[in-house]
């Protein structure tokens, strides 16, 4: 009873995660999966992992409840936009909207993905870098497994196996959860950080005498280190704002009207203009600027022609000719002579060197 108590609180300290963010959800999924790990006989670990699994669920409800209740009255999509081809809310087309850029999309790929986006970070992330921990995790997990079930490690232990293989199984249980959802590699950089962890694990239980095990542990890990590298995507300084935007003076904001497009993130830059301007994002990887069939096209088309007060239009100089097609569906043409710069200390990669603009339609 005291045991699987203690079980269903961890269950529930897991939920919260994804109850919080959705994209946490392999991270549960494995940690379910390692209460199957832990000792007793079969039914007992079959009850644990089912115990465990109603504290996640709890921990959702608790943490992401109120969300999902909400997001259902206004849209009839708990998780809105996600999985709308299952839901289909009419605010928005039918589709799952999840990113699946970096998805890959055969058995192949998928299992030699380590590989891949090890040595070419761009097939799971927005930018270059290169760390070997996972991959060095996605072999030695294996290995040590398949190698533990014939032979025990000698000498001293230097982790507890019990241990060893609830992080083993936790760390590819997430994995593959998150090889098939998302595969892209921020949301994997929690695992990535628990990757030494694992690698220890796995090498902890090889069947060779403690000090060839710890040889192998500094090797693997000294070398990760050494080949990490943190790429070219920009470093903020520790010192000032996290979040620093300068917007130009605007004439009128109780009656402006701003109109955002395209696809590079700009949603961050809101709480810095004044709080009377309304925004609208007309095209995005949510709505197009054609869309009058669903609620939200169309309202917003709506709002658009019905709107009195000036109407301005805000995009990254890089998409521009996008922008422009994206405000001629909204009868709109740009005023580039009066164009003014809203700058930020936070831009992507491939916005380097490119302005943000505020323009009047």
């Amino acid at each position: 009873g005291a045991d699987l108590a203690m079980v269903a609180f961890a269950g529930f300290l897991a939920g919260a995660s994804p109850g919080l963010k959705l994209t946490s959800l392999p991270y549960v999924v494995g940690l379910t999966l390692s209460m199957l790990a832990l000792p007793g006989g079969l039914w007992h670990r079959i009850t644990r992992a089912g115990v465990f699994g109603i504290g996640v669920l709890l921990g959702i409800a608790v943490f992401g409840g109120v969300w999902f209740w909400t997001m259902w009255g206004y849209s009839g999509n708990p998780v809105f936009p996600y999985f709308n081809d299952q839901f289909h809310s009419p605010l928005v087309p039918p589709g799952s909207y999840r990113d699946e850029t970096f998805l890959p999309t055969d058995w192949l790929s998928r299992l030699l993905f380590p590989f891949i986006f090890t040595n070419n970070s761009l097939k799971t992330a927005e930018w270059s870098f290169r760390d070997v921990h996972i991959l060095i995790a996605y072999i030695a997990v294996p290995v040590a497994a398949v190698v533990s079930l014939f032979r025990r490690p000698q000498g001293r232990q230097l982790v507890d196996p019990q241990m060893a293989r609830l992080m083993m199984v936790m760390a590819a249980g997430t994995y593959v959860v998150w090889l098939f959802l998302f595969g892209i590699y921020r949301y994997l950089i929690p695992l990535e950080m628990l990757s030494g962890l694992v690698i220890i694990a796995a090498v902890a239980i090889l069947p060779l005498r403690p000090g060839p095990r710890l040889m192998i542990m500094v090797v693997l890990l000294g070398g990760a280190q050494i080949m990490a590298w943190k790429g070219d995507e920009p470093r903020l300084s520790w010192t000032g704002p996290y979040v620093g935007v300068t917007v130009p003076p605007i004439d009128d904001p109780a009656h402006s009207l701003v109109l955002m497009t395209e696809t590079a993130p700009m949603g961050y830059l809101i709480p810095s203009f004044p709080k009377e301007m309304s925004f609208m994002r007309i095209q995005g990887w949510m709505i197009g600027s054609k869309d009058t069939s669903s609620i939200l096209g169309a309202e917003m088309h709506r709002r658009a022609a019905e709107h009195q007060g000036p109407i301005l239009a805000l995009y990254w100089q890089r998409e521009r000719e996008g922008a422009v097609n994206s405000y001629a569906d909204y009868g709109l043409k740009l005023d580039d002579a009066q164009c003014r710069e809203v700058r930020s200390n936070i831009q992507s990669l491939q916005d380097q060197g490119y302005p943000m603009l505020l323009c009047p339609l």
